[in-house]
């Protein structure tokens, strides 16, 4: 190339207004030509670098999506739910262990007629679902800090992380049903006082920690259940009846506790 770079075909260069065979000549003339490559510089460098720099950063900046992410949009939730979902602990030992023990003692009560076992199903299965409301919080949670300053109530943070995980614990406890369906609707009889028993430490929450809710919640529920001595038949009376009806009286009322209290879960010091 024999000619140089002037000042307005730098320009024009710049601004993507000169046909491509002359600017694969300027291209190929600045590798060999310092004059000419600073002047293509300061032609070149201003909003044109800058808005290459923004889309550069934009794009090394954008978070990754993950497949659950990508899922949860692609059957409706929003990015922003399915965020937040995606970002819930899915896999904590607590209540995986929990659930673990329920399907083994499940199987166990399948395999034998000794009717403790099927007792001892009822009482621990819905503390699965229960210790998987505690991995939202402080404790457990390395996001929480996170979420505690995201632009959004943190209450439906908290509604949907709790959901998210709970309700794979559900999941994965109901898999012992099959094995119990000689003990006709009794099989499932843990669902609702698991429900209440998580719903119950989400509205407590407005008070406490949520894995201080939690503990406190499930403590009781263990206590009351094993210290009342019941005979096994006595105790299956019990989950066939009036427990059922109290844990659906739990329901309602933790609803209605976080709906009036809701307001406690934004400004309630972490």
């Amino acid at each position: 190339m024999s000619w140089h770079v002037d000042a307005v075909t730098a320009h024009r260069y710049a601004s993507r207004r000169i046909d491509p065979t002359t600017a694969a000549s300027v291209e190929s003339h600045v590798m060999v030509c310092s004059g000419c490559r600073a002047l293509v510089g300061d032609a070149v460098d201003g909003p044109v670098l800058d808005a290459v720099w923004t889309a550069l950063t934009a794009q090394l900046d954008q978070p990754g999506v993950g497949h659950v992410e990508r899922a949860l949009v692609r059957v409706g939730c929003t990015e922003a739910t399915g965020r937040i979902i995606a970002a819930t602990s899915r896999a904590r030992w607590s209540y995986l262990l929990a659930v673990a023990f329920s399907l083994l003692l499940a199987v166990i009560a399948a395999r034998t007629s000794y009717e403790a076992y099927f007792g001892a199903f009822l009482i621990i299965a819905p503390l699965g679902p229960l210790m998987a409301v505690a991995v939202v919080g402080r404790w457990s949670d390395p996001l929480y800090e996170v979420t505690q300053t995201a632009p959004t109530s943190w209450l439906r943070i908290l509604l949907v992380r709790t959901g998210a995980a709970v309700t794979p614990a559900l999941v994965l406890t109901a898999l012992s049903i099959p094995w119990l369906l000689e003990r006709g609707w009794l099989a499932a009889a843990w669902l609702l006082p698991a429900l209440a028993l998580a719903l119950g430490a989400l509205a407590l929450s407005s008070w406490m920690s949520i894995e201080a809710a939690a503990m406190s919640v499930g403590g009781s529920w263990a206590a009351v259940l094993v210290g009342l001595h019941l005979p096994v038949v006595e105790l299956l009376d019990l989950f066939a009846g009036p427990l059922q009806v109290v844990a659906l009286t739990v329901v309602v009322g933790s609803v209605v506790v976080t709906v009036l209290r809701r307001s406690s879960y934004e400004y309630r010091e972490a």
